[in-house]
C-alpha cells in the first residue's frame, strides 16, 4: 500500500445560474466530493491503485424536474454564464464507464436533487463513490524464486478477460460480482505447471481484494493462495523445483 487512512480531495466546479439576485434566477456553486476510500485488509484509497481524474474530468449532467436534459457535457466545458430559472434539479457526475474492465478503468458516479432559489448563492454538494471492485495479485519472494515465469488470467462475471503477467503491480477494477482465476506457472528449470479455474464471488463494490501467491514445497510443490484472509492450499503435483 502507498499509504492508509482517510483522503479525501474536494473538486469544487463553479456552476453561475445568474448574477442577478431575484426571483427568476440564481447563483449555484457545486462540489464534487469524491470519496475514494476502499475497504481493505487495512484501509486505504483508490489512488494506491491508480491516477485519480481531476475535477474537470467529470462529467456532468442536468435535468430539470420534468426530466428533461437542461445541460450535459465535461465539467471543465460548463459556461459559467449560462443562465438557469428558480426550480427543481437534478445533477449526476460521473468518470468513468460503466461496465468497462481491466487496469485504470476506475468508475466513479453519483447523484444530487435541489431547489435553486432566487437571491444568495447556494451550494449543492454532490458525493461520488467508486462503483467498481479491485482486484490485485501479489507474490511473495519465495514464490518468484520458484517461478521465473507466471501469468494469471482473470475472466470477470461479465467476460472480460485480463492477463496478469510477472511483475505487473497494477489492479484490475471490475464489475463487483465475481470472477475466475487461472494460472500457468515455469520454474527455473523451465518445468511447466497450471492451475485453476479457481471461482471468486459474492464481490462488492468499492472494495479491494487481495490475491497473495506463496509456495512450499513441503510434501511436494503447493501454491498457497490467500484470498480476503482466507488460505487455501492448491498441491501442484510432481514439478521439480529446478
Amino acid at each position: 500500500m502507498k499509504r492508509t487512512g482517510l483522503f479525501v480531495p474536494l473538486f469544487a466546479l463553479l456552476l453561475t445560474a445568474c448574477s442577478e439576485r431575484d426571483s427568476v434566477s440564481g447563483n449555484i456553486v457545486f462540489e464534487i466530493s469524491d470519496n475514494i476510500e476502499v475497504t481493505d485488509m487495512v484501509r486505504s484509497a483508490v489512488s494506491d491503485y491508480t491516477e485519480l481524474p481531476s475535477g474537470d474530468d467529470f462529467s456532468i449532467s442536468l435535468t430539470n424536474s420534468l426530466g428533461a436534459s437542461v445541460w450535459s457535457g465535461k465539467a471543465g466545458a460548463w459556461d459559467s454564464s449560462t443562465a438557469l430559472p428558480v426550480g427543481d434539479y437534478s445533477v449526476t457526475a460521473t468518470y468513468g464507464a460503466e461496465g468497462e474492465e481491466g487496469f485504470d478503468k476506475p468508475f466513479f458516479s453519483g447523484s444530487a436533487n435541489f431547489t435553486l432559489t432566487g437571491g444568495n448563492a447556494q451550494t449543492v454538494k454532490i458525493p461520488v463513490k467508486l462503483q467498481n471492485t479491485i482486484v490485485r495479485v501479489k507474490c511473495t519472494e519465495r514464490f518468484d524464486n520458484y517461478f521465473t515465469g507466471y501469468t494469471f488470467s482473470l475472466k470477470t462475471g461479465a467476460g472480460s478477460t485480463v492477463d496478469i503477467a510477472r511483475g505487473q503491480t497494477k489492479a484490475v477494477f471490475m464489475d463487483a460480482y465475481k470472477f475466475t482465476l487461472t494460472g500457468s506457472l515455469v520454474n527455473q528449470g523451465g518445468a511447466a505447471a497450471n492451475f485453476g479455474p479457481k471461482e471468486y464471488e459474492n464481490l462488492e463494490a468499492a472494495t479491494c481484494y487481495t490475491l497473495k501467491f506463496d509456495a512450499t514445497d513441503i510434501g511436494g510443490l503447493k501454491l498457497q493462495i490467500t484470498f480476503n484472509e482466507n488460505v487455501e492450499t492448491v498441491d501442484l503435483g510432481p514439478i521439480e523445483l529446478n
